[in-house]
């Protein structure tokens, strides 16, 4: 076998990229229109969380403003993988050769669980020694862990979403990624105040009903993403990957997807560190400076 993903047996499939004929003005704008909406619809969540969390009390609040940058944070290494899968899935349907961007698009996705599951697990076996990092108080401690731990557990999810938003986007098919976001973001405004301070007759369950509802919507934009997926000429479909390379794709991802990370984390690694700056001024300040954030 080869260095390359092609078997040499086989005849490469043609076909047309989206992308690669049209106007280019016309492509900017429905290329990033929709991620301008997703992107909003993403950071209602944290708008919706923040205001029902505060219901709860400043302690609550003030626990979830150390949550904040670390979760956008970790974020910004999904999107590393969904535009190291936007390249390479583009690259391949310019060249024509669908057989190729099929096989990508499955080891990009499968790239993706494997990412999620690996930061989820790491992140939820060293919580403690992070937020002490952060300088969290030690009151703090059990209100940021009890909000922590599921969405540790379920953060390979909102990874996976965004290695199917990648294969999407390299179709050129932003519009369908903005409906991943909005449906995700939905789910999670309705959740928010059932599962935190309660609702028809519904005591709630208060901040680790926040975790609860952030998970569920994960959830429900995944079978989305799934779904708007199997309507395009790349499916996930892991059967696809048999008999293909796995070092060339994955280093290909990787050149473009670890840059982009690195320089998405930037601001919110940053923001941590005010974060803790901000913590020796007490619990108080750390809320308000959450809250304003």
């Amino acid at each position: 076998m080869s260095n390359s993903d092609q078997p040499q047996s086989a005849e490469p499939k043609k076909v047309s990229a989206k992308l690669a004929s049209g106007s280019i003005p016309g492509h900017l704008i429905s290329q990033t229109m929709p991620m301008v909406i997703g992107v909003a619809a993403i950071m209602s969540i944290g708008l919706v969380d923040s205001y029902f969390i505060g219901q709860l009390g400043s302690a609550e609040l003030a626990a979830i403003a150390f949550v904040f940058p670390i979760s956008v944070a970790l974020s910004s290494l999904g999107v590393g993988v969904m535009v190291g899968i936007n390249s390479v899935v583009a690259r391949a349907l310019g060249e024509g050769n669908h057989d190729k961007a099929l096989r990508r698009a499955n080891f990009g996705v499968l790239f993706a669980i494997g990412t999620g599951l690996a930061i989820g697990l790491t992140l939820f076996a060293i919580l403690d020694p992070l937020f002490k990092l952060m300088n969290a108080q030690a009151e703090l401690l059990p209100i940021i862990k009890i909000y922590m731990q599921p969405f540790a557990l379920g953060f390979p999810l909102i990874v996976i979403i965004m290695g199917l938003n990648g294969v999407l986007r390299g179709q050129g098919e932003a519009r369908k990624t903005s409906y991943v976001s909005v449906t995700y973001a939905a789910a999670n405004w309705v959740l928010d105040p059932i599962l935190i301070t309660g609702a028809f007759g519904f005591e709630g369950y208060g901040i680790i009903g926040a975790a609860y509802a952030t998970i569920i919507g994960w959830a429900i934009g995944l079978m989305m993403a799934l779904y708007l997926l199997s309507r395009t000429q790349l499916p996930f479909s892991p059967s696809q990957l048999r008999g293909g390379a796995k070092i060339e794709p994955m280093l290909a991802m990787l050149r473009v997807g670890v840059p982009a990370a690195c320089s998405n984390a930037i601001n919110p690694i940053g923001l941590s560190i005010l974060t803790a700056l901000i913590a020796a001024e007490g619990q108080a300040a750390v809320a308000g400076f959450g809250a304003a954030g």
